[in-house]
């Protein structure tokens, strides 16, 4: 019998227990929580499809389990709770749940008896339940109907708001399965609102998007050489590329990702299945048997079948190319983030994708607020640099180094195939696949931005990707990392000016060999090749090797603009880098999102 909603009572569980049961339904979310004797705990299994959240304010608690099910037009708060024999019912416990949510289904193996609900005797529990019962609208569900193996008593109790146990609800009691309890099964009349368990599939058509590029080529062409808005024409082109792409874009959609078993695994799963009918339909030894010599074999085939994709797989990896095997062994240790489904904000959950983007942008902004200027001398000093560097900069735009057609096509070629996008939709595969002869106008767009010390307004607004550092569904805004998309065209100009930028601190020998980090040939590998070699040394003339290690909580949330200036003047860093660098940092501006839902922009 298919169930939404599992809940086990006195059952006792542990991690390895909780493990078994996850990766035999692997469709549910499994919440569980420990008792407090031997046969105590709660655990509640809901299906993927449905939208569930922990209420925090009652986590942690020992046999009991509160959830929020459903979303905002359906949600109501589903709470489980065993009650030892020998302790008395959490009615205070109680209070504070109905009082957070009043629409509430309270369920468990309550050890609580009372002539209201059960053929036997009253005891103290049950007078307690009762009379808690009066003063609130809950009822109970399965009245007179035993639950107990060892009785006639109702103690496995389903309480529920009156409109949810309408005529047409209906409940059973199955078969004992070998518990001293008999399950029950409830149907209300609510319906839950099940997200879509589909699986987006996307299929791109690129060698048809590379022919349309090369088709319109002449278009375009023409366009940037009559044109007089230089930005307006790069923002078109921007907006054609992302729309082309999307329209070349064919979604399909599976039931579950699965992976693929050749056709006699298939068909011996089948047979399998239809020898566990016949076990459970005639409990006949043969049947069993073959049950079991089916799953032993089965086992044993996709263990062998796991072990030949496997070396199929590791005899594509060619041992001379040391990038290509840590790129490919890279995807068996990556650890994937779940989603946030909630923040937490004075010990209430907030799931709606707007309110949590309004506290996202609430937080950042304050985490990327303006340094607070204190007038101290260094200070005084930026902000002189800042003031005289506009001064000159409002006399004339200082001379920018051109750029070539050939640095356009190295710096593509450089960038990473990723699918991920900025808020103008264009990705760096898509700039991977432009043909050569759009590289032109890219080139005479890119020189326009430099010599005007310009760039399209979207290019400086990032789209900010919330990731969870704590790999929990609901968590504090604090504890989410912010990853920064922005547009691919704009990291494209960028890197173009980094070369020049670089070119400059190498000649003038700014950086030290030993400063590692985002510096080609600088990297951590090499770093630690010289501590190990430092210390080799050090045990070769037989004397200590100090080493300083410092570790901080969090990176810094921003750079300090006018300090930058001044720093770079004190460099004598040319005009042009420096007017750049300004233009490139002033008006920034970034928004979230959660569930598609876009924030309003942080300055």
């Amino acid at each position: 019998m298919p169930c939404s909603i599992v809940v086990f009572n006195g059952t006792h569980h542990n991690d390895e227990t909780v493990k078994i049961f996850s990766k035999h339904y692997s469709n549910y979310n499994t919440y569980w929580e420990k008792g407090t004797n031997n046969f105590g705990g709660v655990l509640v299994a809901v299906h993927r499809s449905i939208p569930v959240q922990k209420v925090d304010i009652f986590q942690h608690l020992p046999n009991v389990i509160v959830l929020d099910i459903g979303t905002a037009a359906d949600k109501f708060q589903l709470a489980t709770c065993y009650s030892p024999p020998n302790e008395n019912l959490p009615i205070s416990l109680f209070d504070k749940i109905l009082k957070r949510n009043i629409n509430t289904v309270l369920l468990g193996d309550f050890n609580a008896k009372h002539i209201s609900w059960s053929s036997t005797i009253d005891n103290h529990k049950g007078r307690a339940l009762f009379n808690w019962l009066a003063t609130n609208s809950l009822e109970v569900v399965n009245k007179f109907v035993p639950t107990s193996t060892r009785s006639n008593g109702t103690i496995d109790l389903i309480l529920a708001p009156t409109h949810m146990i309408a005529p047409t609800s209906s409940f059973c009691v199955l078969p004992s399965i070998g518990s001293d309890h008999f399950p029950v099964v409830w149907t209300p009349t609510a319906k839950l609102h099940k997200r879509d368990c589909l699986y987006p599939i996307k299929r791109t058509y690129w060698t048809l998007f590379k022919l349309f590029l090369v088709f319109t080529f002449s278009f375009w062409n023409d366009m940037s050489s009559k044109t007089d808005d230089i930005m307006h024409f790069f923002s078109t082109y921007e907006r054609f590329l992302a729309l082309l792409a999307s329209r070349l874009t064919y979604v399909s959609y599976c039931s579950a990702y699965k992976p693929s078993l050749p056709p006699h695994i298939i068909k011996l799963i089948q047979q399998k299945k239809m020898i566990l009918r016949l076990a459970r339909k005639t409990k006949h030894p043969l049947y069993i048997t073959q049950l079991k010599a089916y799953s032993t074999i089965i086992r044993k085939e996709i263990f062998a079948h796991k072990r030949l994709s496997w070396l199929n797989y590791c005899s594509t990896l060619n041992a001379a190319d040391v990038k290509q095997f840590w790129k490919k062994a890279r995807k068996h240790f990556s650890v994937t983030n779940p989603p946030i489904n909630g923040f937490l904000s004075n010990g209430a959950v907030i799931s709606s994708p707007n309110e949590m983007c309004n506290l996202a942008k609430s937080f950042y902004e304050d985490q990327f607020s303006m340094h607070i200027n204190t007038t101290t001398s260094i200070e005084i000093e930026a902000d002189n640099v800042v003031k005289q560097l506009d001064v000159e900069i409002n006399k004339f735009i200082p001379p920018s180094p051109n750029i070539r057609n050939k640095d356009i096509a190295k710096t593509i070629l450089s960038l990473k195939n990723k699918s991920s996008s900025g808020i103008d939709g264009v990705s760096n595969k898509v700039i991977k696949l432009l043909p050569s002869s759009h590289h032109a106008f890219i080139c005479s767009s890119f020189n326009y931005f430099m010599s005007h010390l310009c760039m399209p307004s979207h290019w400086k607004t990032a789209k900010m990707i919330l990731l969870s550092k704590n790999k929990a569904n609901i968590i504090n805004v604090n504890d989410t990392r912010p990853i920064s998309l922005l547009p691919c065209f704009s990291k494209l100009y960028e890197k173009i000016f980094l070369g020049h930028f670089r070119q400059w601190v190498n000649d003038n020998g700014i950086l030290p060999d030993e400063q590692t980090g985002f510096r080609p040939g600088h990297n951590m590998a090499v770093r630690l090749v010289s501590i190990i070699d430092q210390i080799g040394q050090s045990l070769t003339v037989n004397t200590a090797a100090a080493g300083l290690f410092i570790d901080f909580q969090a990176a810094f949330n921003q750079l300090w603009f006018s300090g930058l200036m001044l720093k770079l003047s004190r460099l004598d860093c040319p005009m042009y880098l420096m007017a750049w660098i300004k233009t490139y940092l002033s008006e920034r501006s970034a928004t979230s999102y959660f569930y598609s839902v876009p924030s309003r922009y942080s300055e």
